[in-house]
């Protein structure tokens, strides 16, 4: 193939790896600072004997959106369907304990 034909295919594929790549690794150092941000105030509460559900409910819920989207886009690694069912377990268990800490269950 000669340039002219690898360029146009570029263009007409619209598929630019730089711009996947920089939005793989925001999603990535976004999705580590909201986990440290997170644990900063699990730890925070845990010391000021607070409840921690609401937080683990937001963590376990991104945890499982992240997992099931990079399942839907790399379904070859099976890893994320173990990821998926563990953490979606996770989130039922936290959002039963949340619920049933208001008195309603």
């Amino acid at each position: 193939m000669d340039k002219e034909k690898i360029l146009q295919k570029a263009q007409k594929d619209q598929n630019d790896e730089r711009y996947r790549v920089i939005m793989t690794k925001g999603t990535l150092v976004g999705l580590g600072m909201m986990l440290v941000t997170v644990l900063f105030l699990i730890v925070w509460n845990l010391i000021q004997g607070e409840l921690i559900y609401d937080y683990m409910l937001i963590v376990s819920s991104q945890l499982v959106a992240f997992s099931v989207f990079q399942y839907m886009r790399m379904p070859e690694k099976k890893i994320y369907v173990l990821l998926i069912v563990v953490l979606s377990l996770l989130f039922i268990a936290n959002l039963i304990v949340y619920i049933a800490s208001f008195g309603v269950i």
